[in-house]
């Protein structure tokens, strides 16, 4: 398993590290700034919430305000986020 990065003291790791039904809160998306404000108007912004459904080796299923929502890997492996546990 890759390690956890800490950045100002909180561990993080790409979105694409995390399990299903794994929730977790988006710390930095990083990128060029067309693949930023892309995830951005999907709802995928810092500070907000999201959860893993599933994924498989082509890209993640996630929960994000209310909704589904299914990206690349490679775009899951640009958000860093901070996880939280299991979803209730």
């Amino acid at each position: 398993m890759a390690s956890v990065m800490a950045y100002g003291g909180i561990p993080q790791m790409p979105l694409s590290f995390l399990k299903g039904e794994e929730a977790c809160a988006i710390r930095k998306i990083g990128g060029g700034e067309k693949t930023r404000k892309f995830l951005e108007s999907l709802g995928l912004v810092a500070g907000g919430e999201v959860i893993m459904v599933s994924q498989n080796e082509g890209g993640v299923i996630l929960n994000v305000r209310e909704s589904r929502l299914a990206i690349s890997r490679e775009m899951a492996d640009k958000i860093m986020v901070e996880p939280r546990g299991r979803a209730c």
